[in-house]
């Protein structure tokens, strides 16, 4: 019987600071919400750019980290204002930004990353389990500027969670 590896889910993403975490829960209170709806913890909202599976092993892991260590991130300003439902997801999509799709792109290449067939759709998710969530009529714009990326562990077992394995850009 061959040894297993262990292994990690991981994925890239763009983490909020603090104060912007904090304004989109306080967003998140204007929605309808349906009974057994699973908000999204605070300290779990995030951006996703690339998600790597659920099988990344050490070697990899380390190849990721180096590569990440070449991007450079030029702050930009993203902004968050188009809350949607998606089937029994909540999400709150950012506006389009070059810079934006740019690093998307560049972070892909950096990590020998094949982008996905579906289109790209930043977003940060809000709830999940939800169908029938409905967001506010109106929302005031949360703007969060981009410094870093960050490759994080998504782990779905105790202590499921996520923990940032480094900051990069």
């Amino acid at each position: 019987m061959p040894d297993s590896v262990p292994t990690r889910r991981l994925y890239i993403g763009l983490m909020p600071h603090a104060a912007v975490r904090a304004q989109i829960v306080e967003h998140r209170k204007h929605w309808f919400w349906p009974p057994g709806s699973r908000l999204t913890r605070p300290e779990r909202l995030h951006m996703t750019l690339h998600f790597l599976g659920d099988a990344v092993d050490a070697e990899r892991e380390a190849a990721l980290r180096g590569a990440l260590a070449q991007v450079s991130v030029e702050p930009f300003a993203l902004v968050l204002s188009e809350p949607e439902a998606w089937r029994d997801l909540a999400v709150l999509r950012a506006e389009p930004h070059p810079a934006l799709r740019d690093l998307y792109v560049r972070v892909a290449k950096h990590c020998g990353i094949r982008p996905e067939r579906r289109p790209y759709t930043p977003h940060v998710t809000l709830a999940r389990d939800a169908p029938g969530a409905a967001p506010p009529e109106a929302m005031r714009p949360i703007r969060w500027t981009v410094e870093k990326i960050a490759l994080v562990w998504s782990r779905l077992t105790p202590p499921v969670g996520y923990t940032v394995l480094g900051r990069y850009g």
